[in-house]
């Protein structure tokens, strides 16, 4: 709706912009709401053998819309103009709203103070290592079009849904792998493939090589959230799972609320393209983590504990 109203003082630039940026906070904590109570539904549906497996599904359920949403948007930014992104924001979530009303709530069990202190303690290092890797998918939210137009690469929009379709393909078809193999040892690799598409992004001189660089960080990215997912859910009590992706979550939040615009402030001194070398480099940081995760796993750490 405030997408709307900025549109009503749009002579008035600072005051348009000071709405416009007023709903995008209000679409950001009401997204981080969504995604967490939607994560918490499916643990407390689906059991703790399924952890890896719920989190990739609600993942690619997020990045098909992601997907989709590119090409739409762009196609009603320019057909019917901005208010049309206005209501077609608007009406998703009305039909979002009207899709769960309607369904029996889950009631999780009472958690503790106790139980909360805990949460924070083990899962920092999982989320740590995941705000590293989530640095590479704000900056192909934020700044992969813009490269993309700067380079004359077209259609710019391709290179977040390449991403986001390559992202869903891994999920749908390696989604079990984090359950089988553990999840730190699956974030290890798949980290390394995200920050290789990072930097042939970075290295390319052709549209087509940097479209497939968007896509193997989709695909590198897609595994890494639920494999380091599953040892935040893994080191924190049993009843307080969805705590536990919570705070995980906001590790990605707040990867995304400082070092995506501290690197977006130093795009305008070294370029946008070199961006994407500095987020591959800060994505491997998470190899090192993942790989004391697995050297220190969670039932170990209960029985040292």
């Amino acid at each position: 709706m405030l997408y709307l109203v900025s549109l009503l003082a749009v002579g008035q630039p600072l005051l348009s912009i000071s709405i416009l940026i007023v709903g995008r906070v209000l679409l950001g904590g009401a997204e981080s709401f969504i995604m967490i109570g939607a994560q918490s539904w499916c643990l407390s549906l689906g059991g703790a053998g399924n952890v890896g497996k719920m989190i990739a599904w609600i993942g690619t359920a997020m990045f098909m819309a992601l997907a989709l949403g590119a090409p739409l948007g762009s196609a009603l930014l320019v057909h019917f103009g901005f208010a049309s992104i206005g209501w077609a924001t608007l009406i998703g979530a009305v039909g979002t709203w009207l899709l769960v009303v309607s369904i029996p709530a889950t009631h999780p069990a009472p958690q503790s103070r106790k139980a909360t202190g805990h949460v924070l303690k083990a899962v920092w290092i999982p989320g740590l290592a995941m705000a590293f890797s989530s640095v590479g998918y704000g900056i192909m939210t934020a700044f992969g079009v813009l490269l993309f137009v700067e380079q004359g690469w077209q259609p710019a929009w391709l290179s977040f849904t390449a991403f986001a379709v390559a992202l869903m393909t891994a999920r749908v078809f390696f989604g079990p792998l984090p359950d089988r193999l553990g999840g730190a040892r699956t974030a290890m690799v798949f980290v390394v493939i995200q920050s290789a598409g990072l930097a042939l992004i970075w290295l390319s001189p052709y549209a087509w090589l940097a479209f497939a660089g968007s896509a193997m960080a989709g695909f590198g990215y897609a595994l890494v959230y639920p494999g380091l997912g599953i040892e935040a859910v893994a080191r924190a009590p049993a009843d307080a799972r969805g705590l536990a992706m919570g705070v995980y979550t906001a590790f990605i939040d707040l990867a995304l609320g400082l070092l995506a615009p501290l690197l977006g402030l130093l795009a305008s001194g070294i370029g946008l393209s070199r961006i994407f070398l500095i987020t591959a480099l800060l994505a491997l940081c998470t190899v090192p983590i993942a790989t004391w995760l697995r050297t220190h796993p969670a039932r170990a750490l209960a029985t040292a504990q």
